[in-house]
């Protein structure tokens, strides 16, 4: 069995931008727009979730994780 070295850089590379509405910006403990793109793009590549299925995220925050699930065709419960 072989073990996967992941590149986990470049992950605070982009802000959100326009995504959020001025009154997100605010919010104490917004996540990376790059972090959560990764991390999607991870578990995907892993198959660890298939399109379809549904992400659970109980400390929603500004839904940057929401943000991504969408993107990449899963569901989102926050």
């Amino acid at each position: 069995m072989s073990i996967a070295i992941d590149n986990w850089h470049g992950c605070y590379k982009r802000g959100w931008g326009s995504e959020l509405v001025p009154e997100a910006f605010s919010h104490p403990a917004k996540v990376s727009f790059s972090l959560a793109k990764h991390i999607y793009a991870h578990i995907i590549a892993e198959n660890w979730i298939q399109p379809g299925e549904t992400i659970v995220d109980p400390f929603g925050g500004i839904g940057g994780f929401a943000y991504h699930a969408l993107f990449s065709g899963l569901n989102f419960v926050g």
